[in-house]
């Protein structure tokens, strides 16, 4: 082999080598900041109340197979693919490989905690830039499932992730328990420091802030929503001391459906146009603070 054919052959092992690397899920080190479950019941709570970390430690073998120790959970990858290690099998998470019009079935964990196969098809794929790196970005619809409350939509992010729990209970357990379930705050390791949308929504950029006075205590000023159910143009109204500069509007899994932000107002009206019908949850920022309404959008 000639020496500048060697070069050739070792750089292209360099580069593929780097390839790997950067689309390695759970690096060790990796870490994920994840914000706390929301009592819906309340009306007054702080969005931000609370949040926990998911660290990745180390690796284990089991069966043979390398998994890595991250938070509760055993993960195993192979290529683009990523398994939770659970009762002596492996179940499948993540697959960063798909492409739109694919099938593929994922493993979730149920309400009481039993797992439940769920088969998608993948509606969407795209590409998201973070400190440099390209990411793929993979949504998927539900088409066939055994339980009534499976996510409908799931989307995933090479390298960190569902943006809802690393890996997730099925999204609408939260509306059953009358709480919104966690969604991802942020995730970082040596090579990227990412924040989720819905996290940059509440202009905070320190992922570990935790509001000096949080509570879930009742808040018990003006706040209206009508119609509901709302076909098209929701009205909000709340006192004039407390006027309106946002609203967020959330899924059963506490996902961000669409933002609005305003001149502070007494009464705004937002649009339901293009959003399918189900029940949602209105998050207004009145003055300094957040208030909750359920909404249902009809046919």
């Amino acid at each position: 082999m000639t020496i500048r054919l060697f070069l050739l052959v070792f750089i292209a092992a360099l580069y593929s080598l780097s390839l790997n690397a950067q689309t390695e899920f759970a690096p060790i080190g990796a870490e994920w900041v994840y914000n706390a479950k929301e009592d819906i019941k309340m009306v007054g709570y702080q969005p931000l109340q609370a949040y926990y970390t998911i660290k990745c430690t180390g690796d284990t073998i089991i069966n043979n197979l390398t998994f890595r120790k991250t938070g509760n959970f055993l993960l195993h990858q192979e290529g683009d693919r990523v398994w939770f290690w659970r009762d002596g099998s492996l179940h499948l998470i993540y697959d960063f490989g798909l492409q739109v019009g694919d099938t593929i079935v994922f493993t979730f964990i149920s309400c009481i905690n039993e797992l439940v196969d769920n088969t998608y098809l993948v509606a969407a794929t795209d590409t998201i830039q973070v400190n440099g790196i390209s990411l793929k970005r993979t949504t998927a619809n539900v088409i066939e499932d055994i339980s009534p409350f499976s996510p409908y939509e799931y989307t995933f992010i090479e390298k960190i992730g569902s943006l809802a729990q690393l890996v997730e209970l099925n999204a609408m357990c939260g509306f059953v328990q009358s709480v919104f379930t966690e969604w991802l705050r942020c995730y970082k390791d040596s090579d990227i420091d990412y924040h989720s949308e819905i996290f940059l929504f509440y202009n905070h950029p320190d992922c570990y802030y935790t509001p000096p006075n949080a509570t879930n205590g009742v808040d018990i000023a003006p706040f209206s929503i009508s119609p509901n159910p709302v076909t098209d143009i929701l009205t909000i109204t709340t006192d004039t001391e407390n006027p309106i500069t946002a609203i967020q509007l959330t899924d059963g899994a506490g996902r961000a459906v669409k933002n609005w932000q305003f001149q502070a107002a007494d009464r705004v009206n937002v649009s339901f146009e293009g959003i399918p019908p189900g029940i949602y949850f209105c998050r207004v920022l009145s003055g300094e603070i957040w208030r909750t309404g359920k909404v249902w959008k009809s046919f």
